[in-house]
């Protein structure tokens, strides 16, 4: 016996799988960093990879196989771990991005003060 049955399971993982190729293309057409970019689409691609082993742990492994109940559910908690320090270094690159963003606008607004001072 599985935990769920497949025809429960089987639907929402396409659903999930869908929804994260649509990210990913979406992505892909967005005006953002590469830096960004490249974290993203590479968390994407680990949380396919994730929603097919739980697909596989929830719906195919029966409780009579513990060896591959076991490494299945290992695999995921893995990635999973993964995943959440791609998201903390998707964050640390977000507070880079950011301090090189405004210290291009400061550079920025004390140029134009000192054009408006010279011109007055």
């Amino acid at each position: 016996m599985t935990v769920l049955p497949a025809w429960f399971v089987l639907p929402l993982s396409g659903l999930m799988i869908l929804g994260i190729a649509a990210h990913m293309v979406w992505m892909r057409q967005s005006d953002m960093p590469g830096s960004r970019r490249r974290i993203r689409m590479a968390n994407d691609l680990l949380m396919i990879l994730v929603v097919i082993a739980a697909t596989y742990a929830f719906s195919v492994v029966r409780r009579s196989q513990p060896r591959e109940w076991v490494l299945s559910w290992m695999f995921i908690v893995g990635m999973l771990g993964i995943i959440t320090m791609l998201a903390c270094l998707d964050i640390l690159n977000n507070l880079r991005l950011a301090r090189a963003e405004r210290a291009r606008l400061r550079h920025r607004l004390r140029g134009s003060r000192l054009e408006s001072a010279s011109d007055g």
